[in-house]
This record gives C-alpha cells, structure tokens and sequence, in this order.
C-alpha cells in the first residue's frame, strides 16, 4: 500500500477521486495519507468498508461497459503460481492489478 498510493494519487487529475475500499494491515496509514491528499485540495480521498451488493456490482458492470471505468492489469497468474504472485506484488516493481486466476485457465 505505501508504495501504490503515492502513484496513485499522482496518476489522477486535479480533484480526481480515489476510492481506497477493504481493510488492509496499513489501513492506518492509508487514511492519514488520504486526509492529507484531501485536505491539500490533490484528490477527493474515500474509504469505508465494502460489502458486495447485487445492485452496486450492475452498476460497476455499467460503468465498465460504457468504458467509464477501467482496471489496469498487470499480471494474470494461475492460483498454483500464488506464492509467486505474492513476490511480484510485494516488489516496488507492480505495475497495475494482480489477477489470479482459479482453475488451469493460464
């Protein structure tokens, strides 16, 4: 998280929002880093748990169907290669989403 922030937050347009969803072990310092974002006027920062809702998740699909929204990937792995998966996605060298992938579909 600390080092996916910062490039994030530089990849958004002035007042560009950042929607930081789940609760990861640096939970803490991701919201210090979003109040600060926000209050120096760089990005409009979001949090809060999330819960999958039936209704939010059509949404979501609409936005990406329009093109509105869009994931970068990175990488995709087979669920057999996890341990690699954790390796590349704790380097500084991450580049995007991590997909992993259940099932020999790689």
């Amino acid at each position: 998280m600390a080092m996916g922030f910062p490039h994030s937050v530089r990849a958004l347009k002035p007042r560009g929002r950042y929607l930081f969803v789940g609760f990861p072990v640096a939970i803490v310092s991701a919201l210090l880093c979003g109040l600060w974002v926000h209050l120096r006027g760089r990005a409009v920062f979001m949090a809060g748990p999330a819960a999958p809702v039936q209704a939010d998740l059509e949404f979501l699909k609409t936005l990406i169907e329009a093109g509105r929204l869009r994931s970068v990937v990175g990488r995709t792995y087979a669920l057999r290669d996890i341990a690699d998966v954790h390796r590349y996605a704790d380097t500084s060298h991450k580049v995007g989403n991590v997909v992993v992938l259940i099932g020999d579909t790689v």
